[in-house]
Order: structure tokens, then sequence, then C-alpha cells
């Protein structure tokens, strides 16, 4: 509810809470599934090889999940005034609470560098080549979870968040194109400076 009131997207705790209530529609789920017998094909994978991508995707996805938690705690922040020292947030939550994650030892450390408290996550040395040697086995894991159509609304929430957040030209994009073609509130182009707006029927 704080993160859709400050405009910060936090999608894969979202997904987290959401999965929460599709868990306890048991019944629906089960008169569902009787009218839904999808037949899969399903690619076999090495155990050995497919611990490691597991491994590596959910280290991926913690990330992301801890990269949008932390931009929300700064954006209200930066709101409310609050001086709040991140690195000790990261410390914190190690050693007093349930979470006790190891990798928020180097959340802690990235946020205790000069200048780093203002920073997205992403933005800093010590997060950005984990992502870039984990995201692939993100992706090749959500590939094959997808065309097994297994569940993992987190996962896609987190890798859809890197995307959306590390590209600049992204699906994203197409907003102010939509918002034109309904309310008329009109959109950039990428090709010439300028606002425009389009009679689309």
């Amino acid at each position: 509810m704080d993160a859709l009131e400050r405009g910060v997207a936090v999608p894969s705790i979202t997904e987290a809470v959401f999965a929460r209530s599709v868990a306890a529609q048991k019944s629906l789920r089960f008169n569902l599934s009787q009218h839904y017998r999808i037949k899969l094909t399903r690619k076999k994978i090495p155990q050995k090889k497919f611990i490691k991508t597991l491994e590596d995707a959910l280290y991926a996805g913690f990330l992301s999940a801890y990269a949008q938690g932390f931009h929300l705690i700064q954006v209200a922040a930066k709101e409310e005034g609050w001086q709040v020292n991140l690195s000790e947030v990261a410390r914190i939550w190690k050693n007093g609470c349930i979470i006790r994650a190891k990798m928020l030892e180097t959340i802690a450390q990235a946020y205790r560098a000069p200048d780093n408290n203002d920073k997205h996550l992403f933005l800093t040395k010590q997060i950005q080549p984990l992502l870039k040697k984990t995201l692939p086995s993100l992706q090749s894991f959500l590939s094959h979870a997808a065309l097994s159509l297994i569940p993992t609304p987190a996962f896609f929430a987190s890798l859809n968040y890197i995307a959306l957040m590390t590209q600049k030209d992204s699906s994203a994009n197409l907003i102010q194109g939509l918002r034109d073609y309904f309310g008329a509130h009109t959109y950039e182009r990428t090709d010439r400076p300028g606002t425009f707006h389009t009679k689309w029927e």
C-alpha cells in the first residue's frame, strides 16, 4: 500500500503477498484444474546443472526483491525527511530479524560506501557484478518454468523488474502511447523533440 501511494514499484513483494491469497483459494483452484488439464512437453535437464541454475536464479531474484524494498525505503525517507542509514538497516536485518540472509552483509557493505545511501542498489559496484553473473540463470530457469506451466510469480516479477529498470527503451515507453489513445494525454517520440497527439481511430 505504501509503495502504491509513493509510486514505487515493488512487484516481487506484491506477488509474494498475492501468492498467499491464491494459496488460500484451494477449492477454486481444484475446480479450475478439472477444466484446464494442459498436456506439457517437459525438457529434461541434468540435475546438477539445474540445481546450480536454480541457486543463481534465486540469488538474482533476491537481489531484485531487496533492490525494490530498499528503493521504497529511500523514497519514503526522502519524502518524510527521515535520516535512514541503509547500511545499518541491512546490518540490523542480518543480525536481529527473521530474515538474517547472508546477502544482507553484501548489501550493508554496498551502502557503507560514501554517497551510496541514496543510490539504487543496482547502481552499487558491489551488486552490479553479482546481478550480471546470476541474471542469465534467472532467465533460463523462468524459460523452463513457463514452458512447464510452473507458477513462479515472484520470480517472474523479479525478472520483469530487472528488465524494466535496466533498459532505457522498453515496453514501459508504450504507456505514453496508451494514455494518449484513451485520454489524449500526448506523448514524446524518440526520433524528434516535442510533444505529440495522435487521432488513433
